[in-house]
C-alpha cells in the first residue's frame, strides 16, 4: 500500500473517530451522572453545524481517495451513514426525549465500532475469513 494512501486512509479515519466521539459526548450531555452534564439541550446544534458537515467532507476525502486507490463500498458510506444517523434522531423527535438520546447514543457507538473494525480489517490486523472457519 502507498504511503500517501496509508497517510490519508489513516488521517481521515482518525478525524471520522474524532467527529464521532465528539458526538456521543454531545447526545450523552444530558445525563445528569457524567461530568459534561449540559441542561440546556441547545449543544445539539452542534451536532448539525459541526458534525454532519465533517462527515460529509470525510465521506467526499474517501471518495477522492478512491478514485486513485481502490477502497471498499463500505469505507465510502460509512461516514455518510453515520451523518445521517446522527440528524435523524434530532429532526424527527425535536423535544430531545429518552428514547431520542439514547437512539442517538446507540448509533454513535455503533458508528465508532464499525469505525474500528473497518480499519483493522482494512491493515489485517483482523482476518474475517479466519473468524468464521
Amino acid at each position: 500500500m502507498d504511503l500517501i494512501k496509508k497517510t490519508a486512509y489513516i488521517a481521515l479515519h482518525v478525524i471520522e473517530l474524532l467527529v464521532l466521539g465528539f458526538s456521543l459526548i454531545i447526545y450523552t450531555s444530558l445525563n445528569k451522572q457524567l461530568p459534561w452534564y449540559e441542561s440546556c439541550g441547545t449543544q445539539f446544534l452542534a451536532i448539525f453545524m459541526l458534525s454532519i458537515p465533517s462527515l460529509i467532507f470525510i465521506g467526499i476525502g474517501f471518495i477522492i481517495l478512491n478514485k486513485k486507490y481502490e477502497l471498499k463500498k463500505l469505507n465510502i458510506k460509512i461516514p455518510f451513514y453515520s451523518a445521517i444517523g446522527l440528524g435523524l434522531p434530532i429532526l424527527i423527535d425535536g423535544g430531545l426525549s429518552k428514547i431520542t438520546i439514547t437512539i442517538g447514543t446507540f448509533l454513535c457507538v455503533m458508528s465508532i465500532l464499525v469505525t474500528i473494525a473497518i480499519m483493522l480489517v482494512h491493515f489485517g490486523i483482523v482476518n474475517l475469513k479466519s473468524v468464521n472457519k
